[in-house]
């Protein structure tokens, strides 16, 4: 009985480590975004990792980056035609790799909860084209208030204005934040601000 039990360990030992070269050999494409939720602004990185069994020519991988997406670095040189990247990766000894580009969605022009998707393939000679994609969701909020106020005689927390005098308006537009460059905001667009002066004035 103890050859037969060394047997079955050594084939179930022979097929697990099989599987995990099969794992690590294949022909694929996968695609992470971190973090998958940014405020406009904000960095996001793109992972595109990818692998062969063996020796391939001719490889190429490419990334779809959606419209408005600013790059601002990537691990591999490139060729950029509209908002499509062109990896020329050549002969590849074949294994697994990754290739990772950073960038930003424009703050101010980016709507809240704007869901994109961002697609990268990879192909090869005597390889079919294969693909993966990855979404990212972009949050901005709204920074700006309006406030009016009556330009006259104030005092003791009122304001004055003399009956049949002239009384002037300061209507002012303001961010919540110190700065015009912040993360995570809105632009102002077609802005129209209406008034209601109210019975009786002229």
């Amino acid at each position: 009985m103890k050859p037969q039990i060394l047997f079955l360990l050594a084939a179930a030992f022979l097929i697990a480590t099989s599987n995990v070269v099969v794992a690590q050999n294949s022909y694929f494409i996968n695609k992470t975004a971190s973090p998958s939720t940014v405020q406009s602004g904000q960095t996001v990185t793109y992972t595109i990792g990818y692998s062969t069994a063996a020796a391939v020519t001719n490889m190429v991988v490419t990334e779809t980056v959606p419209p408005g997406f600013n790059i601002t670095s990537s691990s591999k040189p490139y060729t950029q035609t509209g908002n499509i990247l062109t990896y020329l990766l050549g002969g590849y000894a074949g294994g697994y790799s990754t290739i990772t580009i950073t960038g930003t969605f424009p703050c101010g022009s980016s709507c809240n909860n704007s869901f994109v998707i961002d697609t990268a393939t990879i192909s090869a000679d005597n390889l079919a084209t294969i693909s993966d994609t990855a979404g990212v969701t972009i949050t901005a909020t709204n920074p700006w208030l309006i406030k009016k106020i009556p330009v006259t005689t104030y005092s003791a927390g009122n304001y004055y204005g003399a009956l049949g005098g002239t009384v002037r308006y300061m209507i002012i537009v303001y961010k919540t934040t110190y700065c015009w460059s912040c993360t995570g905001e809105l632009n102002l667009n077609n802005t129209q601000i209406a008034d209601n002066i109210g019975p009786g004035a002229q």
